[in-house]
């Protein structure tokens, strides 16, 4: 794979939606007293946010394409003469090769970890999203978990792949709490294991295209229970594009127009609806 990219980032803390800095040499001992004295706060110091971000951004394309929980990187350092001027925009030197593209958007700190959205691009159709948990230890940035990969329609995190702007409706929030609000596009077979149906079964399940963009979810994902829960969801009949969902939504919405909203109070019997739908048409496919 090539490590020729262009890269963007936008840097916000909890309240500071989109910010501009004037980049210090920020060291790792400094970030790691900053980390502990902030730790489950939603006072998130800038500083502190620009200087994890961009040593994401540092990593070779391969670094953030193939990152995974337990790996160390040695840490960037800044140079004192750098300033934040294209922080929304920092592009890595060399060849630009436009097609492939790391995003990054810092929500906070929980527990210890730095918490960041990503959205990437290898230069083919996959635009994938993924949360990270990292901290600072010694010189190294050590990654604690990467949460949540998804590909477009197959549970990619609304958000995270468009410019970071701070009073965006979309962009994902972090509480003190460890709970992570926001929306994803979930996929056929995670609404399914949501709705009680076994790993074996979802694995053998209905088939759904990373293009079948059918529905926009509001979610909650617990960071210290890593749990997943619907709050709201918004499907658009007009864009589903196979068989098997239109089946599956079909039997729930008999009656439906071009969009279904389910409210909270509603999810729970949609959940239970959906479970009884996947399953049959699951059945019916394997006696074929």
């Amino acid at each position: 794979m090539g490590k020729n990219y262009s890269i963007f980032v936008c840097i916000f803390g909890l309240l500071a939606g989109c910010a501009e800095t004037n980049h210090s040499d920020y060291s790792a001992e400094k970030l790691v007293t900053n980390s502990s004295a902030t730790e489950n706060s939603d006072q998130v110091n800038l500083h502190t946010a620009d200087f994890v971000v961009e040593n994401f951004l540092h990593l070779s394309f391969d670094d953030n394409y193939f990152m995974k929980k337990g790996q160390n990187f040695r840490i960037y350092q800044k140079n004192n003469e750098k300033n934040v001027e294209n922080a929304s925009k920092f592009q890595k030197k060399g060849e630009i090769n436009h097609n492939a593209f790391v995003k990054c958007c810092y929500l906070g700190i929980w527990n210890g970890k730095h918490i960041i959205t990503r959205a990437y691009n290898t230069g083919g159709s996959g635009t994938f999203t993924d949360i990270v948990q990292c901290s600072i230890e010694k010189e190294n940035l050590h990654i604690d978990d990467v949460l949540m990969l998804g590909d477009r329609a197959l549970d990619g995190i609304v958000g995270c792949s468009t410019e970071c702007i701070a009073d965006c409706s979309d962009r994902p929030y972090l509480d003190s709490n460890g709970k992570l609000y926001l929306k994803m596009r979930l996929s056929i077979s995670t609404i399914a294991s949501l709705s009680g149906i076994s790993d074996r079964d979802v694995e053998t399940g209905p088939f759904q295209a990373a293009q079948d963009f059918w529905n926009v979810s509001e979610c909650i994902y617990n960071l210290e229970t890593k749990k997943l829960e619907i709050v709201a969801m918004d499907i658009n009949f007009e864009e589903q594009s196979t068989s098997d969902i239109a089946k599956i939504l079909g039997e729930i919405f008999p009656n439906h127009g071009k969009t279904v909203r389910v409210e909270k109070n509603e999810i729970g019997e949609f959940l239970s609806k959906f479970k009884s739908s996947y399953l049959k048409l699951s059945r019916t496919t394997k006696e074929k």
